[in-house]
């Protein structure tokens, strides 16, 4: 029994020596976040809208930050200082921008953002970073507003082709008609003008939003959607202008019915 508590020693020994080489192997380096973020095309998974974003190791925002359209939520990380006690990232915003059914990424006119990580127990970044960042616009579609889903999906998800942005609009019930024919259309009693983005401004992006919508018999509005985009945050401001326009119903042989309609919305660059 005299050799029973040396060799638990060295047992005990031996398995510290594996832990903590697994805990140093964990631990981020320099190089390591570097080769994982810097001048990457990523995505903040939060949309969020603060340039100053502080986050726990854990990688959870420590104070709320009003969300952005997806399509302002880019980012490119310029800039890696990894401190004993935190991570401190800086980069610049990146808009989505869609031409001719291409997605493009363009640089913001934008003081920049700047990140702050607090250091994890393992001093491992890796699974905090993955809650902040992501390089693919799938993981993105969740934070989608419903208007962006049936095309986000379409184009985005992980069956899609990512760069070639599909047109079909969304499947229509079988009542709703179309105009023409018997069907005499809508009305329009109120179509408010689209508001810029202060990003598409300084950019001078304009263009032609597709909506698709349906108009109800009561001359009310729903069933919104996305069918060609512009991006830089207008197809949200197309949607706003959108739902609140006012009609007087579609009719046919005299009384309303429920009808399905595209409209460009329309953002003119003078």
């Amino acid at each position: 029994m005299g050799y029973d508590l040396p060799m638990r020693l060295r047992f005990l020994s031996l398995a510290f020596v594996v832990f903590t080489a697994i805990t140093v192997r964990a631990q981020s380096t320099q190089a390591d976040i570097e080769a994982r973020l810097l001048h990457q095309p990523l995505y903040l998974l939060g949309l969020w809208q603060d340039d100053n974003l502080k986050f726990d190791s854990s990688g959870c925002l420590l104070a709320p930050s009003a969300p952005l359209p997806f399509t302002l939520s880019g980012i490119e990380i310029t800039k890696v200082q990894l401190k004993p006690d935190r991570l401190l990232l800086t980069g610049r915003r990146f808009g989505l921008v869609f031409k001719d059914l291409t997605l493009q990424r363009v640089a913001l006119k934008h003081e920049g953002i700047h990140l702050e990580l607090a250091v994890p127990p393992t001093g491992d970044y890796a699974p905090a970073l993955g809650k902040i960042f992501t390089a693919d616009l799938a993981d993105l579609i969740p934070l989608m507003a419903p208007q962006w889903q049936n095309f986000a999906t379409k184009n985005f998800g992980h069956s899609a082709v990512p760069t070639t942005a599909a047109t079909e609009q969304p499947k229509s019930l079988p009542s709703v008609r179309r105009v023409g024919g018997g069907v005499f259309p809508p009305k329009v009693l109120y179509a408010p003008e689209p508001e810029f983005t202060q990003s598409a401004r300084d950019l001078k992006i304009g263009g032609k939003c597709l909506v698709y919508f349906q108009i109800g018999t009561d001359g009310k509005i729903s069933r919104v959607s996305i069918i060609r985009p512009i991006g830089v945050g207008l197809d949200e401001r197309a949607i706003t202008a959108v739902q609140s326009y006012k009609f007087a119903p579609a009719t046919e042989n005299g009384g309303p019915v429920r009808v399905e309609m595209n409209v460009e919305v329309n953002f003119q660059v003078f």
